[in-house]
């Protein structure tokens, strides 16, 4: 098999999935992220929330197993005071 070498413009591609370099990683129950994300996904009437520090991957995470249609952001410049 002859090995493609890339250039760093096909690897790092601003707003694209990261399709060289995303790993999937399991969560400390054993199971991968994506299948719990898809498992949460299925149960009707949830609110999932995905924290974590920067640059871990949680909005890829989200591209790579949520339909675009089926996404929605939520962010804290959403909310204008912190009453209900």
């Amino acid at each position: 098999m002859v090995e493609k070498k890339l250039i760093s413009s096909e690897v790092f591609k601003s707003f694209n999935f990261p399709n060289h370099t995303y790993i999937t990683r399991e969560s400390k129950n054993g199971i991968d992220y994506e299948d719990r994300l898809n498992l949460a996904l299925n149960i009707s009437g949830t609110l999932i929330s995905i924290n974590g520090a920067s640059k871990m991957g949680k909005s890829v995470l989200c591209d790579k197993v949520i339909p675009f249609e089926r996404q929605a952001s939520v962010s804290g410049v959403d909310f204008s005071s912190n009453e209900y």
